[in-house]
């Protein structure tokens, strides 16, 4: 139980139990893997996530630029990320192949 009163969810997935997704389409929530009241809140997520990054992918190309990344993010003094940074930050989270 957490301060807030809630039971902690299953354990977090390794490396190989993520999902593989297709940016061109929105995700799609397995049925099977949860009650129905966790499939809609994962379905919601998913969609509410799905969204964002259709947001944030300005050219629509499936993937997120480092230049549209940086359009997307602030400062806590509403001033733009350094561009150096970002590149770092698309460079620890990229999976795609290089």
């Amino acid at each position: 139980m957490n301060p807030f009163g809630y039971q902690a969810g299953p354990a977090p997935p390794t490396q190989n139990q993520y999902r593989q997704y297709s940016f061109n389409s929105p995700p799609s929530v397995n049925p099977n893997a949860f009650s129905p009241v966790q499939r809609t809140m994962a379905d919601r997520r998913e969609h509410y996530l799905w969204d964002l990054f259709q947001r944030v992918d300005t050219d629509h190309s499936g993937s997120i630029s480092v230049h549209e990344l940086q359009t997307a993010l602030v400062n806590g003094d509403w001033s733009p990320f350094n561009i150096e940074t970002v590149r770092m930050m698309v460079a620890i989270f990229d999976t795609g192949k290089k």
